[in-house]
C-alpha cells in the first residue's frame, strides 16, 4: 500500500498513506538509534513482524520516542490490529500532541474501520498543526478521500482542489475528475481526468469516465453541432477502452451509446449487437438495439428486438417506455398504451405518464371519429333512402296526375262529342 502506485478504483480503499510515510525520515525524532530507518525500511517492504520488533526495541531504549509510538500504531494499523493501535497512537500524541502526523495516524485508525466521520472530525479539529506544505497536501487529500466516502463530493473537491500542486499527482486528478463528475459538473471532470489521461494513457478506470462524462456533457447540451462534437469525444476514449479490452461488455456498450449520440447509427447498432455477443444477460442491449431500428425508422424490427428485452427483462420500465413509443409511431394504439402503462406501473416518470395520456387521448379521439363515422353513414343511408322514397312518392305522383290528365281530357272529349250530337240532333 505505501510506497506502491494508486490506482483509481470505486471498489477500492484509497488512502494517501504513501503521503505519511514519504515524511517519515523527516519527523523521525533525532533521540532514537539508526535502527529506526532498518524498522522503516521493513515496514516499507511489509515485513510488519520486523518492524513491530524493531521499533518496539527502540522505545524500550528510548520511551519518550514518540515516532516509535506512532510507527507501532502505524504497523498494528497494516495488521488489522485496532485495538493494539489506539494506545500506541494515544502515546504518541501524549508525548508530543503538535505533532500533525501522529492525528493523521489515529485518524486513519478510524477510517480503516469505516468511521470517516470521525476521522473528518479528527483532522478538522487538528488542521491547524499541517503547517508545512508536505503536511497540508496530506491533510487536505485525505480530507478529500474520506469526504468522498460518505458521499460529500461538493466537500470532497474543495479540500482535493486545495491539495493540487504543480505538477499534481495522477491519483488525485483522478479522485477529483470522478468527484466532479459525481456533482455532475462534467466540464471540470473533463478538465481533471484529461489531465490524469495525459499522466497515464492506458488508465482504463480514467478513460472510462472520460468518456462517460463526454455522453453526460452531450445529453445536457441543446445545442446541436456542441452535442454531435462531445459525443464524438466518447467515441474516441471509448475506442480507446475497446482496444485496451475487447472482451468488455462495459466497454462496447460505451462505445455503442457514444456513436448512437453521434448518430452513426450502423456502426452502434454493430456495437450493440456485440455487447449482447459478449453479455447475453445484459438486457438492455435489446434496448438499445430498439432504439437504433426506431432512429433508422425500422418499426417492426426495434417491435420485435424490443418484445426480446421485455422477455429478457420484465422489470425494465424503461423497455416499455421505448416499446410504446414504437408502437404508437406504428398506429397500434392500444398495445402502444398498454406498455406505457406497464411501464410506468414499474416506475414512475414522466414520459411513461405523458405516454399514457397521449395514447388515452389518441385512443378517445380514435373511437369519437370512429363514432362519427358511424353517424355519419348512418345518415348517408337514411338520406339516401328518404332520398329514394322522396324520388319514387314523385313518380307515383306523376303518374296519379298523369291519370288525372288523362281523365279530365278523356271526360272533355266525351263532353265534346255530346255537344256534337247534340247539334246535329237540333239540326234535324
Amino acid at each position: 500500500m505505501f510506497g506502491g502506485r494508486i490506482v483509481m478504483q470505486r471498489s477500492r480503499r484509497w488512502i494517501p498513506a504513501g503521503l505519511i510515510i514519504a515524511s517519515l525520515l523527516v519527523v523521525a525524532a533525532p533521540v532514537a538509534r539508526a535502527d529506526y530507518r532498518e524498522g522503516i525500511k521493513f515496514f516499507r517492504q511489509k515485513n510488519y513482524e520486523e518492524a513491530a520488533r524493531v521499533f518496539r526495541e527502540e522505545v524500550e531504549y528510548a520511551p519518550n520516542y514518540s515516532f516509535g509510538w506512532y510507527m507501532l500504531g502505524m504497523i498494528s494499523l497494516q495488521q488489522k490490529k485496532f485495538a493494539e493501535a489506539v494506545p500506541n497512537f494515544q502515546k504518541a500524541i501524549e508525548l508530543d500532541p503538535n505533532k500533525f502526523i501522529f492525528y493523521q495516524g489515529q485518524a486513519k485508525l478510524q477510517a480503516d474501520q469505516g468511521d470517516y466521520r470521525k476521522a473528518i472530525e479528527l483532522l478538522e479539529e487538528r488542521q491547524g498543526l499541517a503547517e508545512s506544505e508536505r503536511d497540508k497536501k496530506i491533510l487536505y487529500t485525505t480530507l478529500g478521500t474520506y469526504y468522498v466516502k460518505i458521499g460529500n463530493n461538493a466537500q470532497a473537491v474543495q479540500y482535493m482542489e486545495k491539495a493540487k500542486s504543480n505538477p499534481p499527482s495522477l491519483s488525485l486528478l483522478s479522485k477529483l475528475g470522478t468527484s466532479y463528475y459525481s456533482l455532475g459538473d462534467f466540464d471540470h471532470a473533463i478538465e481533471n481526468l484529461k489531465a490524469a489521461n495525459e499522466l497515464r494513457r492506458e488508465n482504463k478506470n480514467i478513460l472510462f469516465f472520460l468518456g462517460s462524462s463526454y455522453i453526460s456533457k452531450a445529453q445536457a447540451t441543446r445545442n446541436e453541432p456542441a452535442k454531435i462534437s462531445a459525443y464524438n469525444e466518447a467515441v474516441m476514449y471509448s475506442r480507446q477502452l475497446v482496444h485496451l479490452d475487447a472482451q468488455n461488455f462495459k466497454y462496447q456498450n460505451l462505445l455503442a451509446r457514444s456513436l448512437f449520440g453521434a448518430k452513426r447509427f450502423g456502426d452502434s447498432l454493430i456495437s450493440f449487437e456485440k455487447v449482447l455477443e459478449l453479455n447475453s444477460k445484459y438486457c438492455f442491449a435489446y434496448t438499445n438495439i430498439g432504439k437504433v431500428y426506431q432512429a433508422q425508422n425500422r418499426l417492426p424490427e426495434a417491435e420485435g428486438i424490443l418484445k426480446k428485452g421485455v422477455l429478457c427483462d420484465p422489470m425494465s420500465s424503461v423497455t416499455y417506455q421505448v416499446l410504446g413509443s414504437v408502437l404508437e409511431k406504428e398506429k397500434k394504439f392500444d398495445l402502444s398504451l398498454k406498455a406505457f402503462k406497464d411501464g410506468e406501473a414499474l416506475k414512475s416518470s414522466r414520459a411513461s405518464r405523458e405516454g399514457v395520456a397521449r395514447l388515452q387521448a389518441k385512443i378517445t379521439n380514435r373511437n369519437l371519429d370512429v363514432e362519427q363515422k358511424r353517424l355519419d353513414t348512418e345518415a348517408e343511408k337514411k338520406y339516401r333512402e328518404d332520398q329514394l322514397a322522396y324520388e319514387e312518392h314523385q313518380k307515383n305522383l306523376e303518374k296519379f296526375y298523369d291519370k288525372d290528365k288523362k281523365n279530365l281530357e278523356e271526360g272533355n272529349k266525351d263532353k265534346d262529342n255530346e255537344g256534337e250530337k247534340e247539334k246535329e240532333g237540333d239540326g234535324e
